[in-house]
Parts: C-alpha cells; structure tokens; sequence
C-alpha cells in the first residue's frame, strides 16, 4: 500500500484528510475542527501507531472521509488489528461513536 511520505510535519501543511506516513510504523492524518460556530479552524489530529506485534494504536480518532477509511481498513485489515483506541482529551472522543 502507498502512502505519501514526508520527513516533517511541516510538509504535511497543505494535506487534509489523508493517511501521511511520518515515518515507519506512524500515520496523521489532520482534519478540520471548527470552533465559534464554525469560523475558526483549529484543526485537530490522528495518529495511528504500528506496534512491535503488528497491530496499531490509534490516537485521537476523527471524523473519517472515505478515502482516509479505506487506507485505515487497508492498514489494519479492516479493524482487525486496531488493538486500541486512545482520546487525549475530551475534544478527541467527539468522533469516537463515527470511529
């Protein structure tokens, strides 16, 4: 499976709503997060981690567009091998039920 690859997160500025290999093993993908009724965007992130047995770690789930779902499916066998979800903060489990 393909997926973009950037050395910096700062190359990851204009990419929204994609699956970004940071490096092997860790996934973001960054979405829109829209707070005063919708006119500031603080955008929010997800994190997948591959662990040492081959199953992954998702951090921070958000909403997921269907591109970003398939790659996701792809990676962990169609959830199979998600062994855990984690939300860091209150914010981060608004797209717990979707996930």
């Amino acid at each position: 499976m393909k997926f973009k690859k950037f050395t910096t997160l700062h190359a990851m500025a204009d990419e929204k709503d994609q699956l970004i290999e940071i490096r092997p093993g860790f996934w973001n993908v960054r979405h829109s997060f829209k707070v005063l009724t919708g006119i500031v965007d603080i955008e929010t992130r997800m994190s997948v981690i591959q662990l040492k047995n081959g199953n992954v770690l998702v951090v921070n789930t958000i909403p997921l567009k269907d591109s970003v779902k398939q790659q996701l499916d792809n990676l962990t066998a169609n959830g199979s091998k998600i062994e855990g979800v984690l939300g860091t903060h209150s914010f981060h489990t608004l797209a717990f039920s979707d996930f």
